[in-house]
């Protein structure tokens, strides 16, 4: 977990909001120089979610980590038949507004942290451990279809699984020491 200042980055208007947890303000330093993209440079207060390599002194996990979510793109393409199939392909205003859930959205490509893990690990308790220590999660796809058939008769199948021994069960190499 990295909590603090970071040094000279990158600040577009949303920089801070969409890929951390700002726990503080940004500061825009109006002396630097923009870069190629225009964007102003300065430093953000900030909380984010990552694996530490120091494993005698693991913090909890931040606030609404469960809310998080992976985004994942796929296709599958054969050249020869000049043809291409995405797991991408709803309007962006649907993108915007779905995660994934087996009942509802099925093919959304967006997947909630605690969703994820209510799929691959009953025990609540295992499950704060994959959050605090890190686990490994299998996201499968599956394309089962007549390519020669139109786009919306060829859709991806998700399935999840925990790759990982639960915590209670091991001893040795525990989450994300898998790299």
């Amino acid at each position: 977990m990295a909590n603090g200042l970071v040094n000279e980055m990158d600040i577009s208007i949303n920089y801070c909001f969409c890929f951390f947890i700002q726990i503080g303000r940004c500061l825009i330093n109006n002396n630097s120089l923009t870069n190629s993209s225009r964007s102003l440079m300065g430093r953000c207060e900030l909380e984010g979610w990552c694996p530490v390599e120091n494993d005698r002194d693991i913090p909890n996990p931040i606030r609404d980590a469960l809310n998080f979510t992976i985004f994942v793109k796929n296709f599958i393409e054969f050249p020869r038949f000049k043809v291409i199939r995405k797991n991408i392909q709803a309007d962006a205003s649907y993108l915007k507004r779905c995660n994934f859930d087996a009942e509802n959205h099925t093919t959304c490509p967006i997947f909630r942290v605690g969703t994820l893990l209510d799929m691959v690990e009953k025990d609540r308790e295992e499950q704060q451990l994959m959050l605090k220590l890190g686990g490994v999660i299998r996201v499968k796809i599956d394309w089962n279809c007549n390519l020669d058939k139109p786009l919306n008769n060829c859709l991806p199948v998700y399935s999840f699984g925990r790759l990982d021994a639960a915590y209670k069960e091991q001893s040795f190499s525990h989450g994300f020491n898998f790299r």
